[in-house]
């Protein structure tokens, strides 16, 4: 399955989310906000329930979509 890009608009930067709020919010499972836990998303504190901070979740997602595009090679369309 392709994976899609994330639009890290969705999220607004002043706000505290919940992993179920964040995943409701960017229309994703609440398994894919712990997999991108584990790959660098870091909460607020490490006790539960973990909070992410709107500014570090774009952050990331900006990052992260930089990080997984290709452009073509010069002469190339």
């Amino acid at each position: 399955m392709a994976m899609r890009r994330v639009n890290p608009g969705a999220v607004k930067m002043h706000r505290s989310y919940t992993a179920g709020e964040l995943a409701d919010r960017l229309g994703v499972h609440k398994n894919t906000i712990r997999h991108w836990e584990a790959a660098g998303l870091s909460p607020i504190d490490r006790t539960r329930p973990l909070l992410f901070q709107g500014e570090t979740v774009r952050a990331f997602l900006k990052r992260r979509n930089a990080s997984r595009k290709c452009p073509c090679p010069p002469g190339t369309l």
